[in-house]
């Protein structure tokens, strides 16, 4: 192994070229791989081979380097280098009594913590094919061994192409029937069967279409509990095959049953026993939960023919789009992979777009080109903005009359480069306006990013066109003088990003933001769909959050169960759809409670079902009110002022009404304070 590092020195070289040959070695040993060896003493044929391990007739070679080496064709000198050893390992491996039942070698260079480019992946591949192992394909394996354990040597020998010794068939009755276009067949099989011949496609590699999310160790643990416990499963594992099997009908059945439909065959279904059979569509962890169980279960399986991965990618959507345990962003970020043209698939591409643009290029996560790296915006949530401001449609949200988009483009690939190219401008202004500090506290983080984009979308309906450089500089001073004026310490920033933790927070901090450019620009008319927001309108939306937080602690709800047994189906109903559909959608770290508004903390509170709790909370204890019907017409009034402040302008009121609307408020508040003290 050669080693060269800039300056660093002889010794540390060393030691973390050691720490590397052990960490392959042990992800061999994990694999459960036959004659694991290597290091600095085991050499063959004269020349030391850093790791090996064996799987059936195969065996691994596995050259390390962990080399920060900057020189442009480094890592196809070690290629050359290594095929150059080829035929003395191949040589003296079958010398050694230990490695004679290996008829085929792969030979393997792992590079670590070098950057692999095009150039010498397909060097690596030209013939005497060297695979590369990068540190994706290292730490996803070693990943994948925590949680279902030798069984993940499958999928790595089916990702290097390499097949069982002895090449069998697996046959089992099937139903065969059709699915739009597609074949489709349906069977039960034995799960270590069905092990071996099953591969989890993955999205971290970038020269294939993968779309799996990963599988989760705590998810599979519960799964694994509960088989041990003799359960099992009557819904089906969705797999697709790689080719296409074979079906032989038995047609004596219509014989004998003349009413036997035509669209339904039973047959007997063949297919290769191989390491790459089948990709799992769905259900790949009730799968792996048999990875280490012995059992006589079944399995149920629902089996396409050979179909186009963009086509399996169709369906991983549209099975699991409902699902909670699928990452939104990965979903978003396959709609712009396999339906550039829907809707969906817009507005994923512009966010594509918008990463490989100033001044967010790198910092969105888009999970088809590798792994999340800290501070990274959601994509999730930028693609939700731009829809809900309906900003790739023909009339953004806050656009009227006969006012169009100028952003609309009936050509889906216009549309993606006239809408990121706008949002991107919008976001170098405001990246040249405000502090590192407030674009990293607040204004480029998840919430505030979704922020200024509703904020560029209410600049483009007052305009009525693409905002000009005089536009953007007008509108962003003026907020950068009320951000600065309004949140001017960092605790002020970290308080912003907690109120934005919610719908109703963030809707507020919008209100703010416009309210604040307004009177700095003395535009009255600007957004005018935008309510006014005085010193009493935020109160009552804080005031919102903090009896909905209350209500919640008070009745110890912490599951949509929980919230149930409180609720009528009718609320329960409402407040849980919100919740799933923020979950969906990629919001930020959502709670139960974020998503109940004033007027249904006003009906948790009257319910019969929990009105004896609530009254001695806020009914004649020092603070409160003297009768339950005061209690009723306070929150009756609060929930109709709370309506106005978040839907349309504030209605002029009288001193009186307000002021009254203030002590409502205050008691409250001082209730909820007196029992948390209590407490």
């Amino acid at each position: 192994m050669i080693l060269n590092v800039g300056s660093e020195d002889e010794e540390s070289i060393q030691k973390r070229a050691t720490a590397f040959e052990i960490e392959i070695i042990k992800l061999l040993k994990a694999l459960d791989l036959k004659d694991v060896n290597g290091g600095a003493s085991f050499k063959i044929g004269g020349i030391q081979v850093d790791a090996c391990g064996g799987h059936e007739d195969t065996l691994l070679v596995i050259e390390c380097t962990t080399a920060k080496k900057k020189e442009e064709k480094y890592v196809r000198d070690k290629i050359r280098k290594l095929r150059g050893d080829i035929p003395i390992l191949s040589k003296g491996f079958h010398k050694e009594p230990q490695y004679q039942k290996y008829t085929k070698i792969k030979y393997i260079l792992a590079t670590g913590n070098l950057e692999l480019k095009q150039v010498d992946k397909d060097f690596a591949n030209e013939p005497r094919k060297i695979y590369l192992w990068d540190h994706q394909f290292i730490e996803y394996y070693q990943n994948l061994c925590t949680v279902i354990g030798s069984a993940t040597k499958y999928n790595l020998l089916g990702e290097m192409g390499i097949e069982p010794r002895t090449k069998s068939l697996i046959q089992v009755p099937a139903w065969r029937t059709l699915i739009g276009h597609y074949p489709v067949y349906s069977f039960f099989i034995e799960p270590q069967r069905l092990l071996q011949a099953s591969y989890v496609a993955r999205r971290e590699i970038g020269n294939e279409q993968y779309y799996q999310r990963i599988l989760q160790k705590d998810r599979i643990g519960k799964i694994r509990t509960f088989l041990r416990k003799g359960k099992s499963f009557p819904n089906s594992i969705i797999v697709a095959f790689e080719k296409h099997p074979n079906f032989t009908p038995y047609l004596e059945i219509s014989k004998v049953y003349p009413w036997w439909p035509d669209w339904l065959v039973f047959g007997c279904l063949t297919f290769p026993a191989n390491y790459r059979s089948c990709w799992i569509i769905d259900g790949q962890h009730r799968l792996y939960s048999f990875s280490d169980i012995r059992t006589d279960a079944k399995l149920a399986v629902i089996a396409f023919d050979k179909i186009p991965v963009a086509k399996q990618a169709e369906y991983f959507i549209d099975i699991n789009r409902e699902q909670k345990p699928v990452d939104p962003d990965l979903i978003w970020d396959l709609e712009g992979e396999m339906s550039p043209a829907s809707e969906n698939g817009i507005i994923s591409n512009i966010v594509r777009k918008l990463n490989q643009s100033d001044p967010l290029e790198n910092k969105i996560y888009v999970p088809l080109a590798g792994r999340k790296r800290r501070k990274q915006l959601k994509f999730s949530g930028m693609c939700l903005t731009i829809q809900k401001r309906h900003l790739i449609k023909e009339r953004s949200i806050s656009m009227r009359g006969g006012q169009k988009n100028p952003l609309y483009s009936s050509n889906f690939e216009q549309t993606v480069e006239k809408v990121s190219k706008a949002i991107a401008a919008f976001l170098q202004g405001v990246d040249a306006v405000f502090t590192s500090e407030q674009k990293d506290e607040f204004l480029f983080t998840n919430i505030g990013v979704t922020i200024i984009i509703q904020l560029f979308e209410l600049i483009l309906a007052y305009k009525n066109r693409v905002p000009s450089s005089e536009d953007m500089n007008k509108y962003l001073e003026a907020l950068q003088l009320y951000f600065e004026a309004t949140y001017p310490e960092k605790i002020d920033r970290s308080n912003l990003r907690k109120l934005g933790s919610s719908e109703a927070g963030r809707r507020m901090i919008l209100v703010g933001f416009v309210n604040g450019v307004r009177d700095i620009t003395k535009d009255k008319s600007f957004a005018p769909d935008i309510p006014t927001l005085d010193a009493f309108s935020e109160k009552i939306i804080t005031f919102e959050r903090k009896l909905a937080t209350f209500v919640f602690t008070v009745l110890d709800i912490q599951s949509e169960q929980d919230l149930s047994q409180y609720a009528s189906p009718n609320l329960c109903g409402r407040i849980i759809s919100r919740y799933k559909s923020a979950i969906n959608a990629g919001e930020m770290d959502p709670k139960l409670y974020d998503y109940i508004t004033l007027g249904e903390c006003k009906d948790l509170i009257l319910d019969k079902k929990n009105q004896d709790r609530f009254k001695q909370i806020f009914v004649a204890p020092k603070s409160g009110f003297n009768k339950n019907e005061e209690l009723k017409g306070a929150l009756e009034s609060l929930t109709s002022q709370r309506a106005i402040v978040l839907h349309g302008r504030v209605r002029p009121q009288k001193y009186k009404q307000q002021e009254l609307l203030n002590i409502y408020v205050e008691k409250i508040a001082k209730c909820i304070d007196e029992y948390q003290s209590a407490s």
